[in-house]
C-alpha cells in the first residue's frame, strides 16, 4: 500500500481511472491536451494509491487551484500527507471532493477546511429552450475575442469565489472553438465552456 506521485501525465492518466470522476477527466483533458501548466505557473501534483496490486484513490492537484480528491481509503489519508510533504500540503488552500474525503484530509494535516460548495451530478433528460428566446444570435468565438474571453473568465471568477481559468487553457478553447459567444443589441458578450 502506497502513494505513487508522478509528473508524467500519461501515466497518471493511465493509473488513476478519471472516468470516474468528471472533474478530474476534465482536469485531466486539458493536462493532456495543453501540457502541465495548463491550469497555473507550477506544476500540477499527480498522484494515486495502490492497494493489493490496484488503485484505490486518485488525487489531482493544479496550483492554485484546489486539490482533487477521489475516495480515500482511511489508511492512505496520512500517507497522503507524508507524500505530498509541507511545502505541497501548506500551498494547497481548497480541497474538493466528496465531504468525508475532504474532512479527512484536512485532519491530517491538521488544518481547517470549510464546505465552500457542494455540487452534485444531474443527468439532462430534455433541454427546454426559452421562450421567447433572447434577442441576439450564437456565434462561436474566435480569437480575436481573446480579450473578452478574459475579461468574463476573470468576472466568473470574482462572481463564484472560483480561481479563474489561466490564460493558456482560455486561449486554447478560443482555437478550438470551446467557447461560445453571441452577439446582443450590437455589442459582443461571450461565455466559457468550462
Amino acid at each position: 500500500m502506497a502513494w505513487t506521485l508522478t509528473d508524467d501525465i500519461d501515466a497518471y492518466a493511465a493509473a488513476s481511472h478519471p472516468e470516474r470522476y468528471t472533474i478530474a477527466m476534465t482536469v485531466l483533458a486539458g493536462l493532456v491536451k495543453n501540457g502541465p501548466r495548463a491550469y497555473g505557473t507550477d506544476d500540477p501534483v499527480l498522484a494515486w494509491w495502490s492497494s493489493d496490486g490496484a488503485v484505490r484513490a486518485a488525487v489531482l492537484h493544479t496550483p492554485p487551484h484546489p486539490l482533487h480528491v477521489t475516495h480515500l481509503p482511511a489508511e492512505s489519508v496520512g500517507r497522503l500527507v507524508t507524500a505530498l510533504g509541507p511545502t505541497r500540503v501548506s500551498a494547497i488552500a481548497t480541497v474538493t471532493g466528496a465531504e468525508p474525503d475532504a474532512v479527512a484530509f484536512a485532519r491530517a494535516t491538521g488544518r481547517a477546511f470549510g464546505v465552500h460548495m457542494r455540487q452534485r451530478l444531474y443527468r439532462l433528460d430534455e433541454l427546454t429552450l426559452p421562450d421567447p428566446m433572447p434577442a441576439g444570435a450564437a456565434r462561436v468565438a474566435a480569437p480575436s475575442d481573446s480579450r473578452l474571453a478574459h475579461v468574463f473568465d476573470e468576472a466568473f471568477g470574482a462572481e463564484t469565489g472560483m480561481v479563474s481559468g489561466s490564460a493558456t487553457l482560455i486561449e486554447s478553447r478560443l482555437r478550438a472553438s470551446g467557447v461560445g459567444g453571441g452577439t446582443v443589441r450590437g455589442g459582443a458578450r461571450c461565455r466559457q465552456d468550462r
